[in-house]
């Protein structure tokens, strides 16, 4: 029987000056009373510096049954820290001038119904669109299917929107699906050959997929992904910015929302994070950058 996950990657930054093997402790005892206190059979860890790894390895089982131990290198489902990577796409499509974050996404979806013709691409990547996410009905998808892009848009248009666009703050994982659609409708290309060209490949991101049953992601990749965020390698320090900025609703007020990432400002630090959740299997991605006095 497959492990179950609940901390596949954890990435960030240490905060003390402590000896090398203090901090290897300290980590390891951690982990280790994690596992216990949650039952979790294993997860797989990579703790980064400055774009740099202090520590990649993997603490527990990833099979039970044959006791496989978890390495470094085991794959795991990512869950919706996918949604950070689906958003860089659509960044660097701005960045092209190919795509506008202000423009309606029916300039792009042209068989969308009128009413989403207030809804634009920046409100799909900050989950304000008011288009509802699909999970919370389960008569609205069959899971059992294979849906085309245009059947899923066909069910998409006759959900009842929630909200005017920017006026309120709903998780919706049906808005990244049409993220998807928009980067195939801008590119002409299947959003996953995009991410592979774009991102994936470019920084060496070598075990990351497309959701497969097959192949997933490991926590080495992500150190890989976490590595250019602290850097310029793929995108643009103004681009992150965007990317890391609280979305506005409409009434002026803020939420703690960026582009596929949650913003948790704390004294003396910034930290952007993101989790996921998929077929038992849980994974987290944390960056902190720390503030003067």
């Amino acid at each position: 029987m497959s492990a179950r996950l609940h901390l596949a990657a954890l990435l960030g930054l240490l905060g003390t000056a402590a000896p090398a093997h203090a901090q290897q402790d300290s980590v390891d005892r951690w982990v280790e009373g994690f596992l216990r206190e949650r039952q979790v059979p294993g997860l797989a860890l990579a703790i980064l510096e400055k774009g740099r790894i202090v520590q990649a390895r993997g603490y527990g089982l990833a099979n039970v049954e044959h006791g496989v131990p978890v390495k470094a290198e085991t794959v795991f489902q990512s869950a919706s820290v996918g949604k950070q990577f689906t958003a860089a796409v659509i960044l660097l499509l701005a960045q092209d001038g190919r795509l506008a974050l202000d423009a309606s996404m029916t300039d792009y979806l042209h068989s969308a119904p009128p009413t989403w013709r207030g809804i634009t691409v920046r409100h799909l990547l900050t989950h304000t669109s008011g288009i509802p996410d699909y999970e919370q009905d389960t008569t609205w998808l069959d899971y059992r299917r294979d849906y085309t892009e245009d059947e899923l848009l066909r069910i998409f248009a006759r959900l009842p929107l929630l909200f005017r666009a920017g006026e309120e703050w709903s998780y919706s994982n049906t808005g990244y699906i049409l993220l998807g659609m928009v980067i195939r409708a801008v590119t002409g290309e299947y959003w996953g050959d995009v991410l592979r060209k774009r991102v994936l490949e470019p920084l060496g991101m070598q075990t990351v997929r497309v959701i497969s049953e097959a192949d997933i992601v490991t926590v080495l990749d992500l150190a890989k992904w976490d590595a250019a965020l602290s850097g310029n390698a793929l995108l643009s320090d103004s681009t992150k910015q965007l990317m890391w900025s609280p979305v506005r609703l409409n009434d002026g007020s803020a939420v703690s929302h960026g582009f596929g990432w949650f913003l948790m400002d704390e004294p003396k630090r910034r930290a952007v994070e993101s989790d996921g959740a998929w077929q038992g299997f849980r994974s987290y991605i944390r960056a902190v950058s720390w503030t003067t006095p």
